[in-house]
């Protein structure tokens, strides 16, 4: 019975090792990479959300650059901007405007959400210098 135990014990450890460390990204979730054109420092990306499909933008940046960012449509959507360590920079769960520099250097991720179930058109603006 006592190796029965430990048996089971030892499972439920590997099976929790294995769900705390899967993805937090959902499945639903696409994923884009943001290019500035030649010569530029912003860029204009217009598209639609729904709640459970958010929208995450990876941008390649560099530590200390300066960074402004506005999403401007529908009224319930917002961003949060993750530093490529994956910390929330914004401070806030519900952000339309955010600027300063760039903790990190490498992949910011800026995650477009709604909470609405209906599509959500918005315009995400995205300047670095």
């Amino acid at each position: 019975m006592l190796s029965l135990i430990k048996f089971l014990s030892k499972y439920f450890l590997v099976l929790f090792l294995i769900l705390s460390t899967v993805s937090l990204v959902n499945a639903d979730e696409k994923v884009q990479r943001v290019r500035f054109e030649k010569g530029r420092t912003s860029a204009v990306i217009k598209a639609n959300v729904l709640r459970s499909n958010d929208i995450r933008y990876l941008l390649s940046a560099k530590k200390g650059q300066y960074m402004t960012v506005h999403v401007s449509g529908s009224d319930s959507v917002a961003f949060q901007i993750y530093s490529s360590s994956g910390k929330d920079i914004t401070g806030s769960d519900f952000t339309k405007d955010w600027e300063g520099p760039l903790p990190e250097g490498g992949d910011t991720q800026i995650l477009v959400f709604t909470d609405q179930y209906k599509s959500q058109g918005f315009t995400l603006e995205i300047g670095i210098r």
